[in-house]
């Protein structure tokens, strides 16, 4: 099917769901966590949001996170693939990256920030 109008033309393909991927290794690393370099900057694009009671500020766009959860003094937030995710917190500024394409989440709070599948 194609769909037209004065300016484009945009084809729409039969939507085929991705195949699923293999059972995840025990000790394949989900993302890398680091700090923030000298001169690195978040993306003006990016949203803010001070999950109250962890101590975290979060740093990020549409493309990087899916959802979010918060529990008291713990949260956590589920990572597309895209851009890095800011992270404030009494560690100071980290930056996250998600480095596979299984279902990941970043977990903040009393337990520090770290990666975990789901």
């Amino acid at each position: 099917m194609t769909l037209t109008n004065a300016q484009e033309s945009i084809e729409l393909e039969h939507f085929t769901p991705p195949k699923p991927l293999p059972p995840r290794p025990k000790d394949l690393p989900l993302c890398e966590i680091r700090d923030m370099k000298a001169g690195e900057i978040v993306p003006a694009a990016y949203e803010r949001s001070e999950i109250e009671g962890t101590g975290y500020i979060v740093w990020g766009s549409g493309q990087t996170l899916m959802w979010d959860h918060h529990f008291g003094t713990q949260g956590n937030v589920a990572l597309a693939n895209g851009q890095d995710v800011f992270f404030e917190g009494p560690e100071g500024l980290k930056v996250l990256r998600k480095l596979t394409p299984y279902a990941t989440s970043a977990s903040f709070g009393v337990k520090g920030l770290y990666c975990e599948g789901y």
